[in-house]
């Protein structure tokens, strides 16, 4: 039996617009997603200190860092369920913890980030039932730990990995 190594597929999409979701959803119908990887994030400095925040700006960073994961889980949670690894995946991040908060600021970010948290937690409990489990990672040395997972993927032989990450756009 010859070793077969796995793919990871990259896909770029605008993750503020709900139909450009809901068709990637429609065009990945019938695939299983074996690790669905949210990476979409913005930081939102617009709107990181008391005397700088918009609505807009505010709004912004949740539609990307909170609202999007959320209807990209909707959109592709029966491919990750009919996959064999069966996993969601959200990047966090450590400022999204509320006992960690030493320095304040990063207002609209951590918000979104603590918020991507829960729908995590809400998504394994209603997934449960089809094997689904959710993880929020925070990455340190963001270029080489994602190197390293990817390399760990590939050596557990994963079918298929779809990283989604923000458009280049926004």
């Amino acid at each position: 039996m010859s070793e077969q190594k796995g793919s990871i597929e990259l896909t770029q999409l605008d993750v503020t617009n709900e139909s450009d979701i809901i068709q990637l959803g429609d065009a990945l119908k019938g695939r299983p997603i074996d690790h669905l990887m949210l990476n979409a994030g913005v930081l939102g400095d617009d709107c990181a200190t008391l005397g700088q925040m918009t609505q807009a700006s505010w709004l912004q960073v949740l539609s990307v860092n909170t609202v999007a994961p959320a209807l990209l889980i909707q959109a592709l949670s029966d491919n990750v369920a009919a996959s064999e690894h069966k996993t969601i995946v959200g990047i966090s991040t450590r400022v999204a913890s509320l006992s960690d908060n030493s320095s304040g600021n990063m207002y609209s970010y951590r918000a979104s980030k603590v918020a991507l948290n829960q729908i995590l937690v809400s998504a394994a409990k209603n997934l449960e039932a089809q094997g689904v489990k959710t993880l929020a990672i925070h990455l340190v040395g963001f270029k080489r730990t994602w190197v390293e997972i990817m390399r760990h993927l590939l050596l557990k032989k994963v079918h298929w990995v779809l990283l989604v990450s923000l458009k280049a756009s926004l």
